[in-house]
């Protein structure tokens, strides 16, 4: 409970370091609604993100309706509930600032770590302060479902001052379901083709109140209680569908594509938003609001050899190419690394896994505790691309997660 209360006002001090006005560019032609606001879900996976993202070709069970439906062709029965994930971003920045080994005096002096926090987050463009996940799922043969819930800290300066940054809080709530079917069951070949959909629910709130939580600090469930009550400023929903495929083949080796986020637009209205900020509402130029989010192809190779000690030690190798239709348009060395997750895990006596990979030439690594199927505690350090081109602004992110599931 004191790390969760740390972690809590930690997080809440960087908010109020930050809060200045909700971002109310929501068009379609600014940077904020194309690298954020119409950024289809994603669920936090810790064993993906340690593997550099790749793993589209790999069994992953409930989580197959996040990643590949087609997986869940193989048969299986998983119960898991709950699983959370908790992402701190810009992790490295934040541990060599002090703030962490001086948490006992950051609730008495918060403005004293202002300017510092300021420097992390609120550099040009987008960024992101902690997501949290939370959920529940399960898989009954070659059907799953999840509903899941995403709660994201993003921030957005539009220009080089901090002073300008924006603190953008985002909630998704996600119902989830998916079969999968695998044919020629009994051959050395044999295929699997799945299909998921989702329905996407998604908030943008308006700021805390800065003073009143500077002055409740020692008091959490007042700042609770302000929480509860800050208002939805816009809500859009899409109903995604992805479709998956595998081709799997002798010693362990598959090769899979995935086509995401087909009718993935998000729709809404402004009707909340004219209500709280008039002067955000006359951005929108209609009442109705519809954020083209384009769907994606992704290919992967997945190898998983059997090697007769698989007891011992239980290798996975991954290797993705997302959104070939964009790399295709503009083929070269530089689009293909930006393109390419490829990551390595080993099971060890099917209690410790160990994990790394590369994302878009970023590498990850991480490692994951599996006690008889029963509790499974993973994490993940790695780092992820925030501006336009490769080195212009890449993030640090730290993952824990852990789920409580019954698998066979």
């Amino acid at each position: 409970m004191k790390n969760l209360k740390k972690i809590i006002t930690l997080t809440l001090i960087m908010v109020i370091a930050l809060s200045t006005v909700f971002a109310s560019t929501l068009t379609p032609d600014t940077d904020v609604a194309y690298n954020m606001v119409d950024r289809p879900y994603t669920k936090t996976s810790a064993r993906m993100l340690s593997m550099g993202g790749a793993g589209i070709a790999l069994r992953s069970n409930q989580d197959a309706l996040y990643v590949n439906p087609a997986s869940l062709g193989e048969k299986g029965l998983v119960w898991n509930m709950p699983n959370v994930a908790t992402t701190i971003y810009n992790a490295r920045e934040l541990i060599a600032t002090g703030i962490i080994d001086n948490y006992q005096n950051i609730a008495s002096e918060p403005g004293k770590y202002a300017e510092t926090i300021l420097g992390i987050f609120g550099k040009a463009g987008n960024n992101k302060i902690a997501t949290v996940d939370a959920g529940v799922g399960a898989k009954w043969g070659r059907f799953a479902f999840g509903v899941d819930t995403q709660v994201n800290l993003n921030t957005y300066t539009p220009s080089t001052s901090a002073i300008d940054v924006a603190v953008i809080p985002q909630v998704d709530v996600v119902l989830s379901t998916g079969l999968g079917l695998r044919f020629m069951r009994d051959s050395k070949i044999n295929f699997d083709i799945g299909v998921a959909a989702r329905l996407n629910a998604r908030g943008y709130y308006e700021k805390l109140d800065a003073n009143y939580v500077l002055s409740n600090l020692n008091s959490m469930d007042k700042i609770f209680t302000q929480l509860q009550e800050t208002k939805p400023m816009v809500f859009l929903y899409s109903m995604p569908v992805d479709v998956g495929f595998n081709l799997n083949l002798p010693a362990g080796v598959t090769f899979s594509t995935v086509a995401r986020n087909i009718n993935g637009s998000f729709k809404g209205d402004v009707t909340t938003l004219k209500e709280i900020s008039s002067e955000a509402a006359t951005l929108v130029k209609s009442d109705k609001i519809k954020l083209e989010s384009p769907m994606s192809v992704d290919v992967g190779f997945g190898w998983k050899p059997n090697w007769g000690l698989s007891w011992l030690a239980n290798p996975n190798i991954a290797v993705d190419v997302v959104d070939v239709i964009s790399l295709t348009k503009g083929f070269s060395t530089t689009n293909l690394l930006a393109h390419m997750r490829a990551g390595i895990e080993v099971e060890i006596l099917k209690l410790l896994e160990l994990r790394a990979g590369i994302n878009q030439g970023y590498v990850s690594i991480g490692a994951g505790v599996n006690l008889m199927n029963l509790i499974h505690l993973e994490a993940s350090y790695y780092r992820l691309e925030f501006g336009e081109k490769l080195l212009d602004k890449p993030v640090d992110a730290l993952t824990i997660r852990m789920n409580l599931f019954w698998e066979r």
